[in-house]
Order: C-alpha cells, then sequence, then structure tokens
C-alpha cells in the first residue's frame, strides 16, 4: 500500500540511495540473460512434481502441450491457471482416496515448496507463491524451478502460459550459472 491505501495511477515512490558502505550493489547494470524479457506467453520451466505418478500420461503431456491462461484468482498466495482441461488421475484404491481425503488429487498433507503446481480436483493447476501454503493436500504435478519464480511473480490475469519440463540436473546447471554471473557483477 501507499500512505494506507492501494497505489493509484500518479502516484510516486520514494527509493532513497543505500548508504555508503551498504551491501547492496549500485552502479550496477544487469545484462541479457539476468533482466527478464516479457512477451505474450511466458514460458516457466518445470521439473515434474513429487506425485507426477498419480497422473496419467495424457495428463502429463497435456500439462506440458496446453497453452494456459492465468486466472482472476490469481493472487500473491498461488497463480490459478483458468479451468479449461481436466488432467486426468490414475485411477486409485479405496484407502488411497480416504487417506487423500475422499478427493481424486487428495494427498496425505506434505510440505509444499515455492514454486509447486498443485492439480485441485484435476482441473484448477495452481502454483504455489511466496505467501502460499507451506503444506498442501494436493498432488503436485511440476514444480517451477527457482530461475523462474521472478516471473511466476509478474505474471496477471489472462497472460499465457506454457510449462517446459527440464531435468532437475538442468534446473540445478542453470541454478548455478545465475549465481555465478551474480557473483562476477561489479559497478561500472
Amino acid at each position: 500500500g501507499f500512505q494506507g491505501r492501494s497505489l493509484k495511477n500518479g502516484d510516486i515512490l520514494e527509493i532513497e540511495s543505500a548508504p555508503p558502505g551498504s551491501p547492496f550493489l549500485e552502479g550496477i547494470r544487469l545484462d541479457f540473460p539476468l533482466v527478464s524479457r516479457y512477451s505474450d506467453l511466458t514460458v516457466l520451466r518445470v521439473i515434474l512434481g513429487s506425485e507426477n505418478e498419480l497422473f496419467t500420461e495424457e495428463a502429463i503431456e497435456t500439462f506440458l502441450n496446453h497453452e494456459w491462461r492465468v486466472s482472476s484468482k490469481a493472487n500473491r498466495n498461488a497463480v490459478r491457471m483458468d479451468e479449461s482441461f481436466q488432467l486426468p488421475f490414475k485411477p486409485r484404491s479405496e484407502r488411497e482416496m480416504l487417506e487423500g481425503g475422499g478427493t481424486v488429487s487428495g494427498i496425505i498433507p506434505t510440505a509444499t515448496p515455492l514454486g509447486a503446481i498443485q492439480v485441485v480436483l484435476g482441473r484448477e493447476v495452481t502454483i504455489i507463491c511466496s505467501d502460499g501454503q507451506t503444506r498442501g493436500a494436493h498432488a503436485r504435478i511440476g514444480t517451477v524451478i527457482d530461475a523462474d519464480l521472478d516471473k511466476v511473480g509478474q505474471l496477471k490475469t489472462g497472460d499465457k502460459v506454457k510449462f517446459q519440463l527440464v531435468s532437475l540436473e538442468t534446473a540445478y546447471q542453470i541454478a548455478e550459472d545465475d549465481h555465478r554471473i551474480f557473483a562476477q557483477l561489479s559497478p561500472e
């Protein structure tokens, strides 16, 4: 907020300079690939989720090949996609259904990482954001890699999203590359 209210068109936010000797990187210029490029379609790199074995192959293919649209239900807790496709689950035993709360997408509650992509009832694809839950009881089909979480924070209602599968090794390599680039930054 600003002066106890929401931001309005024309508001000016003043930013102070960092004090001398502070750890802030004053005078640093970021070049590609660190500067995000925004377009009509945001590609989010993902690794498969911890419960992806609960989904059919068709569900995983649809998840990765469909162009999703951000729902008006998106907020700081979670970015929800429009419910345009059913992502089917494999058949589960009665015991598994009961342990998961009686729903097709239910699981025993576990820790939920930032960027986890839950599929609620096979319809609501939801990316967990910075103010989101820390524990969840819905199957996760994937997790957005750390290097792309900034893109999730920039999504708004109506934006198009495509999920791109990467291996865990690739996600680690991207993180190492980003860390190396940031470590080499120096003031102009």
